[in-house]
């Protein structure tokens, strides 16, 4: 896309712009989040209004490398190209979803995603879903009482979150955790999760 375009479009959950390479953790973050969502593209030399200031394109894409190897764990895969705009030069910094999720940050040990046009923490039923994909584990089919009751209630009650699932749900919390990751895996219901916290609606009408 064309990069004023792109600019005029603003920051989004896909799009976000830094003035410089100074904001190391926060360039992290996002490169990060990016990562464990759905992808997005990072504008350097470009601040919050939109305004272009430029980088040192002599130094701009090894000060991204540098960040990302220092920061980023493991080492994230992404497609950068310096692009001028009335003599400034903006570093653009494509980063796709990874495969394997997650890419932590390491000088925080946290994980992050993009959610509402910012870097939310995931949470642990996000961490579990991820290693339920690692493992490659079956997807559950038919449902166990224990997890038509989880089902129920979230069908009883849309965007109901997590603590309200522990109350209704009279289950211990490790059996709630979970069944709801189990749930998400295997696409009976998807968790939204914003910066007030995570709720959950369901996706199929029935089990």
């Amino acid at each position: 896309m064309d990069l004023t375009k792109q600019i005029v479009i603003g920051e989004t959950d896909t799009l976000v712009f830094f003035s410089g390479i100074e904001d190391e953790v926060e360039i992290a973050k996002t490169i990060a989040a990016f990562s464990n969502s759905n992808g997005g593209t990072i504008l350097l030399g470009v601040k919050k209004n939109g305004k272009i200031i430029g980088l040192n394109p002599l130094t701009a894409e090894k000060d991204f490398q540098n960040i990302m190897l220092k920061l980023c764990k493991p080492m994230v895969v992404y497609t950068s190209e310096l692009i001028e705009k009335d003599l400034k030069f903006v570093l653009r910094v494509i980063i796709p979803e990874y495969s394997e999720k997650p890419i932590s940050v390491t000088n925080q040990d946290e994980i992050y995603i993009r959610a509402e046009n910012q870097n939310l923490k995931a949470n642990k039923i996000l961490l579990k879903v991820w290693k339920l994909e690692h493992l490659n584990s079956i997807k559950s089919k038919i449902l166990t009482e224990d997890q038509k009751q989880i089902f129920e209630l979230i069908k009883l009650f849309p965007e109901i979150s997590l603590s309200q699932l522990y109350r209704k749900s009279q289950l211990s919390l490790k059996t709630v955790d979970r069944i709801v990751s189990d749930l998400i895996f295997s696409e009976f219901i998807e968790m939204k999760l914003t910066k007030a916290g995570s709720s959950f609606v369901t996706i199929q009408t029935r089990y």
